[in-house]
């Protein structure tokens, strides 16, 4: 059947192509809804833009206070502050003196956490200074490796390992300290008992380097052992004894610590006096 007859539109087949065009489209449109990803557009909460807002309020006043001080070295001082505070590198950009202007990038570095910002300094130096600052302020090695000066590079790696491995050998110290002055107290309580039995300390002086340590309280039988340090020969304990007094002393690995100080003394030592 022709489209046009006569000079009139088929009506019948315009029908038809509205149909499928309708269907088509439909059908479009749905696998569009439900197939097709749609970017997600991130709501930012109401609380978090008014802390910004506040931040930004608050650093606007930093600033302004730090503009009206008179001095040109307070000034610069007060914007190392504002900029720290503010994690905000570009206030940095405000000091004239190099130096205080590169320890500003350092304290923006640290303070957000992101140590890029010292590629900003154009002077090797002071970029390098950037770097070993937020290294060892973070215990990062890896920033240690951004250095490019070789013997900067070097004391950094250094640095950051020996204080790490001063910081995990505290705790075995202080353990050690802990067991040398228990054997004190356990070596005071055998002295006694021996005054008890012979009215009299042991009269000697005597210390553990040769790990025969007051061989006298064994071989009375008032200790099964003879106590030496944790750390013998290279640690040891010493005895000064007379007829009515002693005094034991042992030497303590953590000056200051809880153990250097139980005898009121910060000398690296235990002291016990009868």
């Amino acid at each position: 059947m022709p489209f046009i007859t006569q000079g009139k539109t088929n009506l019948k087949y315009i029908l038809i192509i509205v149909v499928l065009v309708v269907i088509v489209g439909g059908g479009i449109l749905v696998w569009q809804y439900w197939w097709v990803p749609r970017e997600e557009v991130e709501t930012v909460p109401e609380e978090k833009i008014e802390k910004k807002e506040m931040e930004t309020k608050e650093t606007r006043k930093a600033l302004s206070e730090c503009e009206a001080k008179p001095e040109q070295a307070s000034k610069e001082l007060c914007y190392m502050n504002a900029a720290e505070l503010a994690k905000d590198v570009s206030i940095c950009d405000r000091i004239i003196t190099q130096i205080l202007k590169n320890n500003c990038y350092s304290n923006v570095a640290q303070a957000s956490d992101n140590p890029s910002i010292c590629e900003e300094l154009l002077d090797q130096a002071y970029r390098d200074n950037c770097y070993w600052s937020f290294a060892f302020f973070k215990r990062d090695l890896s920033v240690c490796e951004k250095i490019q000066g070789e013997k900067t590079r070097s004391e950094c790696v250094t640095l950051i390992k020996e204080f790490e491995e001063l910081r995990e050998e505290r705790p075995a110290k202080e353990a050690r300290d802990a067991r040398r002055a228990s054997h004190l107290h356990m070596i005071k309580t055998a002295l006694n008992l021996y005054y008890a039995d012979h009215n009299s300390y042991p009269v000697l002086e005597d210390t553990s380097e040769d790990g025969k340590f007051l061989k006298v309280l064994v071989e009375e039988k008032i200790m099964d052992s003879v106590l030496l340090d944790p750390k013998h020969p290279n640690y040891y304990y010493e005895y000064y004894g007379s007829k009515n007094s002693f005094i034991l002393k042992c030497f303590i690995e953590v000056e200051g610590g809880f153990h250097d100080m139980l005898d009121g003394k910060k000398d690296h030592a235990y002291t016990i006096t009868q």
